[in-house]
């Protein structure tokens, strides 16, 4: 059984794979707080001077990952997270010091992603962005892989210029557990009535107030979002 949810507000590309029936960028917990007070600090420096540096050029990644042995994707003090091991073989690649990158999406712990938006400004490439997931998948771990790059105006930004994200929760339905795809979806054992769940889906739709979804203290301008389509199968 797969549920697919997309939501135009905010604005955002990534398409992260749940593994469990999460509330979209709820962790719970003061850390989170502070991390995503840390990115708005990140993303204000980065739009400040969209090309502070002579010959600096913007590029624009779409990154997937296997999120199950890292702590989501915004990087955090004491815990692996996809975007050091990123930044790290992007530096490795580019022989760039101090590289910092910045997502369409922030994945929770175990959250998987098949296109990740992220944009990385460098002086150090000479070659043609194309060029670049090659180089900088020989420095990543088997679990990331940068499978894009096109070269963007330096006034782009993959939170901003998004126009939506695209989750998918996939659930397996079942008495017993498929090993194989175990990391991949959340086991239910109860018979779910798939009609059931195909009419509740509908009252998500549209624009709504999802407040309740949030953790308290949340640093967000608003908690409305539109859903575009939810489709259960």
């Amino acid at each position: 059984m797969e549920t697919n949810e997309s939501s135009a507000e905010p604005a955002e590309n990534a398409e992260p794979i749940k593994n469990t029936a999460e509330a979209i960028e709820n962790t719970v917990g003061s850390t989170k707080n502070t991390v995503e007070a840390a990115e708005i600090s990140e993303q204000v420096a980065l739009q400040a001077e969209p090309q502070s540096r002579a010959g600096e050029r913007s590029l624009h990644l779409t990154v997937a990952y296997d999120g199950a042995q890292y702590f989501g994707w915004q990087k955090q003090p004491d815990q692996l997270t996809v975007q050091e091991v990123l930044e790290r073989g992007l530096s490795i690649a580019t022989g760039q010091k101090n590289v910092r990158t910045l997502a369409s999406s922030r994945t929770d712990t175990g959250v998987h992603a098949i296109a990740q938006s992220v944009l990385f400004k460098s002086t150090h490439w000479p070659a043609p962005a194309e060029r670049l997931p090659y180089a900088v998948n020989t420095s990543l771990p088997p679990d990331i892989v940068v499978r894009k790059c096109e070269e963007v105006s330096p006034y782009f930004h993959p939170l901003r210029d998004s126009t939506g994200k695209r989750y998918r929760y996939l659930i397996y339905n079942a008495r017993k557990e498929d090993p194989l795809g175990r990391a991949q979806h959340w086991w239910v054992r109860r018979r779910l009535d798939l009609e059931q769940m195909q009419i509740a889906a509908a009252f998500i739709e549209g624009e709504h107030d999802f407040n309740s979804f949030q953790s308290t203290g949340s640093p967000r301008s608003s908690t409305i979002r539109i859903v575009r389509e939810l489709a259960i199968h």
